[in-house]
C-alpha cells in the first residue's frame, strides 16, 4: 500500500467518525484526577515543563507523547490529552489531567470524577506529510493545502502534530464545524500545531462557534 494513502487511510477513519476513532485497548475505567497549582513550572516524568493550560495527562504506564481519549461517563463529554507524565500513585486513580482538561470535560465533583480512558492509534505520517504540516502553511484535516476564508476561531495549541490531527479529526466530522485548519508555529523556538475553524460568515456566528466549542471541551477557543 502506498504510505501516504496509508496515513491518509487512517486520518480519513478518524474523520468518518469522530465517535469511533481507531483505538489500542478497551476502555480503561476508573477516577480521573487533577493536577494541583503547586505543579506549575515543574518539571513532568517525560523531561516536558507542566502548564494547566496544556490538553495533557499523566499516566502510570502509557508511552510518552501518545494521544488518549478521556470520556466522563455521567456528561459523555471528552477530550484528547497527550501522556507526558506518570501517575497517578492513589488507588483507583487511572489518569491526571490538567485544569484545560477538567474544565473541557466539565468536572462536577470535587477532585475526581468517573471516566473511561481509550489510548489512541498511533498516526505513522510519512516524513512527506510531516514536512507539509512542519512548513507554516495552513492544511486541512486530510493533509490537503488550504487558506482561511471568512473569520476564524482559534480551538487549541498543542505540541504535538498527531495531537492536532486527532483533534482536527474530530471537528472535520461535525458538519458546523467541518473547515478546519492545522498549521505549525514557532514560540519561543518551540514548534506548535494550531487547530482553527475558518469560513465564519461574521461575528454573530463567530460567537456561536465559539459557544459551541466550549461546550463541545474546546475551552481555549478565541476569536483568531
Amino acid at each position: 500500500m502506498n504510505k501516504i494513502f496509508a496515513v491518509l487511510l487512517i486520518i480519513t477513519s478518524l474523520s468518518a467518525n469522530a465517535q469511533k476513532p481507531l483505538y489500542l485497548n478497551k476502555p480503561q475505567s476508573g477516577k480521573a484526577s487533577f493536577y494541583g497549582k503547586k505543579f506549575e513550572g515543574r518539571k513532568t516524568a517525560s523531561g516536558e515543563i507542566f502548564s494547566n493550560a496544556n490538553l495533557t495527562a499523566a499516566h502510570r504506564t502509557y508511552p510518552f507523547n501518545s494521544i488518549v481519549r478521556v470520556t466522563v461517563k455521567e456528561n459523555r463529554r471528552y477530550v484528547y490529552v497527550r501522556i507526558n507524565d506518570r501517575g497517578p500513585f492513589v488507588r483507583g486513580r487511572i489518569i491526571d489531567l490538567t485544569d484545560a482538561a477538567t474544565v473541557g470535560l466539565d468536572f462536577k465533583h470535587a477532585g475526581t470524577e468517573d471516566v473511561e480512558v481509550r489510548l489512541c492509534e498511533e498516526i505513522q505520517l510519512t516524513a512527506e506529510m510531516e514536512a507539509n504540516f512542519n512548513s507554516g502553511a495552513w492544511h486541512d484535516a486530510l493533509g490537503n493545502s488550504t487558506a482561511l476564508k471568512g473569520k476564524s476561531v482559534s480551538v487549541a495549541v498543542v505540541l504535538s502534530l498527531e495531537h492536532a490531527l486527532y483533534i482536527a479529526s474530530d471537528l472535520y466530522d461535525d458538519p458546523e464545524l467541518h473547515d478546519v485548519a492545522v498549521k505549525s508555529i514557532v514560540i519561543g523556538k518551540i514548534t506548535r500545531y494550531i487547530i482553527v475553524i475558518h469560513n465564519i460568515a461574521d461575528d454573530m456566528q463567530l460567537k456561536k462557534y465559539i459557544a459551541l466549542l466550549y461546550s463541545r471541551g474546546y475551552v481555549n477557543a478565541k476569536k483568531y
